[in-house]
């Protein structure tokens, strides 16, 4: 890792212990090479191993200490105990935690959008010339469960402020923290890490410590190893006496009894016992004494210890030290079926790996994320797994176990099925009537909530325009109902129990239009790919039908059907783009209190809907004709001639343009064509939103166009703007705009 060591290698300068200056490289045995400035070497850093010596139990990088003793377990002992239950604990968590997706967002007033390409992304993907940033966050896991502690060291920093080049994460064992006792409360002064018996002295802001809290030491974190020593030395102590069981002979507790009392002869039989029958390979021999020697045991049998329940009692206290179960470990196949599985995973996430997530990210938020900016922030994907049972009888006993979706929805969403006739109807019991209500006039169409909305509406004193509307009307029928009703609740609604839709602040009203863009989103990736299977299979056929290089131009209109290819356009957007309006016409009217009705179910409405969809598709097909027609006119009016490799790239750059380009910018501008459409289509079938006002979500995206539009209101019959790109009466303004629609007036009386 070059600049780790150069820094290592300045750090050593300045402090005088070797004159050195530059990072040289890599011996053939490992050694690290630094040279002075006459390039002669100096000295050497040797890799420094961990493992103990000779592997016996009196070398155990725990052996922790006694009962009675003093109950500080040194870091680097903690980290030595990478092993058996605790590294299995250890590696679950640490796995789990490197595969949680990082989020940057950045803070515009009260937007929060996130970034997908930045500095510090990058510098958390990269971390370092050897190591990955799934590495990263492993071993930031396995530091801090052993240790406690974690420490990165952030390469070519100079002060608090300064952006870090790489990130190398520090032994914690061989760390040391070293504190400002001048004055009280004590500081932070530096760090001291020790390498081949060098120490190397940290300054503060190089340093990016995360630990897990020690409610005794406010500045050195405490691991699960150092918390719960006693549990995991019985485990390893058991696990050593099991392997000197079969290492000895196999047995447990032999002695060799003998009359001789000659020194000389009790070493011959002891060695000739060693040679012939310890160790597994020589289990089960026969063994024949000289005379006078017999075989006694002590009378405690491998049996009577019961490893068996020491060993699960050992394993099940160390388990719950780290927070892990059995089932997460795959070592509960027995007694595991899906549902306990899926608990065990969820109960994981949200009590192990969630918390420790959290504790992490409030690090670098803290001490990372400032050095790159005040209005930026990190976060991470939730890892906890949905609990759909639990989320399934909540939602089955707030609704009364009635129906809660449509077949359509539900088919769509989780059969990704297609529609079916009849099936965008919410199904009820003929028997149910609504609660509180003790008689409903025949044709009444009100929610309570849309009643307890009345106050404010009366409050606005403005009346309902009839716009020549018949009394047959659906808007005029709703009048009606909503009339009704409001005489007989506006007296019984007390007034905080209401804040008018129109009341919303900008910033409050931002939380509809981030549902709104959700749901368009959704749309704009379904229709993205059906652009891209349209060039994919147009462009094959274009292929197959390119005129060959012979001078003689085929008519370029006929390289595909026009109309085959519109017709197919039209019968795969529809679908995405009728249920995006369904979707948005319910949360208009949700919106303002309304009951959910189908607005497509008027005849009118629906053509309208098909009308914008058939002209999207006309003019997405016939956009790519005209451009096929340009290139490969112009290929084909060359002088020197054409080929057919080229007419073949001059098709695949049309097509790639719209796979790049075209596809996702006329799916975005399409779908949220459609979900403004249907708010407005939906508040105008409603009879009592009477203007509508023009919203943009106010962040660095908007364009000067759209800002100027800002906060203008229209008449609900009435266009924002006259431009030859749209109709004016909704947004879009332009291509890839994202701008939405608030009601501004809404008003009851008679009609």
């Amino acid at each position: 890792m070059p600049r780790f060591l150069r820094a290592f290698a300045d750090l050593i300068d300045q402090k005088d212990t070797l004159p050195v200056n530059r990072y040289e490289g890599f011996q053939g045995n490992g050694a690290v090479v630094l040279r002075d400035r006459r390039g002669t070497a100096k000295a050497q850093i040797p890799n420094v191993s961990e493992k103990a010596n000779g592997g016996t139990l009196s070398d155990d990088p725990l052996a922790i200490y006694k009962p009675t003793g003093a109950k500080h377990v040194d870091a680097a002992k903690a980290m030595g105990n990478f092993t058996g239950w605790t590294f299995a604990a250890v590696n679950a968590i640490a796995s789990e935690v490197a595969n949680i997706q990082l989020r940057l967002y950045r803070v515009a007033g009260e937007d929060h959008a996130e970034l997908d390409d930045h500095p510090l992304l990058t510098l958390l993907e990269g971390v370092n010339d050897q190591m990955t940033g799934i590495e990263l966050k492993y071993v930031t896991m396995a530091h801090l469960e052993l240790t406690g502690n974690c420490y990165w060291f952030l390469d070519g920093v100079k002060s608090d402020t300064d952006k870090p080049r790489a990130i190398y994460p520090l032994n914690p064992g061989r760390m040391r923290i070293k504190l400002d006792k001048s004055q009280f409360p004590y500081r932070l002064s530096h760090y001291e890490y020790t390498f081949d018996g060098k120490v190397y002295r940290f300054e503060p802001y190089q340093i990016l410590q995360i630990k897990y809290p020690d409610p005794g030491d406010p500045f050195v974190g405490i691991g699960v190893p150092q918390t719960i020593p006693t549990w995991i030395d019985s485990d390893n102590y058991a696990m050593e006496y099991n392997r000197k069981f079969f290492i000895n002979g196999a047995q447990v507790g032999l002695y060799l009894q003998t009359e001789t009392n000659v020194e000389g002869n009790i070493d011959r039989i002891r060695k000739s016992w060693a040679n012939r029958h310890e160790g597994t390979e020589n289990a089960h021999k026969v063994p024949v004494f000289p005379k006078g020697v017999e075989l006694k045991h002590t009378g405690v049998t491998h049996k009577d210890m019961d490893f068996g329940k020491l060993a699960e009692a050992t394993r099940d206290r160390i388990l719950a030290g780290f927070r892990v179960s059995k089932t997460i470990l795959g070592t509960a196949e027995s007694d595991t079926n899906r549902a306990t599985a899926e608990t065990a995973d969820y109960v994981f996430s949200k009590r192990t790996i969630k918390p420790k997530m959290l504790l992490v990210i409030s690090f670098l938020n803290e001490f990372l994320v400032p050095r790159y900016g005040d209005d930026l922030y990190l976060t991470f994907i939730d890892p906890t797994p949905e609990d759909k049972a639990a989320r399934m009888n909540e939602m089955s006993q707030a609704s009364g176990g009635i129906p809660v979706m449509t077949q359509n929805e539900a088919r769509q969403t989780y059969l990704g099925l297609g529609p079916v006739d009849g099936g965008d109807k919410l199904m009820v019991p003929t028997s149910m009537t609504a609660a509180g209500v003790t008689s409903t006039p025949e044709g009444e169409d009100v929610t309570p909530q849309l009643a307890k909305t009345a106050e404010g509406w009366k409050a606005k004193a403005i009346r309902v325009r009839t716009g020549g509307k018949t009394a047959h009307s659906a808007a005029a029928r709703m009048r009606r109902a909503l009339t009704e009703s409001f005489k007989k609740q506006l007296d019984h609604v007390p007034a905080f129990q209401v804040k008018h839709v129109t009341d919303l602040t900008h910033g409050e009203y931002m939380e509809h239009w981030k549902r709104f863009n959700a749901r368009s989103e959704r749309a704009v990736v379904d229709l993205h790919a059906v652009f891209r299977g349209i060039n994919k299979k147009q462009r094959e056929q274009v292929l197959e039908n390119l005129p060959e290089a012979t001078g003689v131009e085929k008519a370029i209109g006929e390289l595909f059907d026009l109309k085959e290819w519109i017709g197919i356009t039209i019968d795969l957007a529809t679908p995405i783009l009728t249920n995006l309006s369904r979707d948005e016409a319910t949360a208009a009217l949700a919106m303002i209190g309304a009951k959910h009705q189908d607005i497509l179910a008027d005849e009118s409405t629906q053509q309208a809907l098909d009308r914008g969809i058939s002209k999207m598709a006309r003019s997405y097909n016939e956009t790519t004709l005209d451009q096929l027609k340009t290139v490969l006119g112009e290929e084909l009016n060359k002088p020197e001639g054409t080929s057919l490799a080229k007419l073949t790239d001059a098709v695949d750059g049309v097509y790639s343009f719209a796979d790049e380009r075209r596809a996702g910018l006329i799916a975005k501008t399409e779908s949220y064509r459609a979900a403004n459409w249907a708010n407005r289509e939906a508040w105008k079938q409603s009879g009592v939103v009477q203007s509508l006002k023009w919203y943009t979500a106010e962040d660095e995206r908007v364009c000067p166009d759209c800002a100027a539009l800002d906060n203008t209101v229209v008449g609900i019959e009435d266009k924002f703007f006259t431009d030859s790109y749209s109709d004016g009466e909704i947004p879009p303004l332009h291509p890839d705009c994202r701008c939405y629609i608030r009601p501004e007036t809404i008003s009851i009386d008679e009609v």
